[in-house]
């Protein structure tokens, strides 16, 4: 509303015409857009930087010995055991869920022979469609039979 109304002041009343304020929406769309692209970018930023931060913490709990984190008075913390094994079942994880999800959509694939994969009513309940589907047994009567001559 501060943003309008900053604009409409700038414009005299002569000049308040229908182009003028087409004129008026493009500028406030176009500063629009740019406030949002400048959230996007902080939020950006200060993601990159929290990454950065809990990857130090991370790596300094793993590399550095127990007397150095005691000394800093960090005496709270998980066993080292951890800061190998979650990256493992990490990546363990990702490893196995590809194939797993490729399983999965094979399991619910329909079989070759099974009739879901040829008969498709969609265009059927259309009111002008002049479409008829034909049944499985009078394609294969047509196709292999070799008594019936056209």
């Amino acid at each position: 509303l501060l943003l309008s109304s900053t604009l409409l002041s700038s414009l005299s009343m002569d000049d308040m015409n229908i182009e003028s304020i087409k004129e008026l929406k493009k500028k406030k769309e176009h500063l629009l857009i740019q406030r949002k692209e400048k959230k996007v970018e902080i939020y950006g930023f200060v993601f990159w930087v929290v990454s950065f931060l809990v990857l130090g913490i991370y790596l300094s709990w793993t590399i550095l010995p127990d007397t150095i984190l005691h000394s800093l008075g960090i005496t709270y913390y998980p066993n080292k055991f951890w800061s190998l094994s979650i990256p493992c079942y990490i990546g363990l994880s990702i490893f196995l869920v590809i194939p797993s999800y490729m399983a999965i959509c094979l399991m619910l694939t329909p079989d070759l022979d099974s009739n879901e994969i040829i008969k498709f009513e969609g265009y059927l309940n259309h009111p002008n469609s002049q479409i008829e589907e034909l049944s499985l047994e009078t394609v294969n009567k047509y196709l292999y039979d070799e008594e019936i001559e056209d």
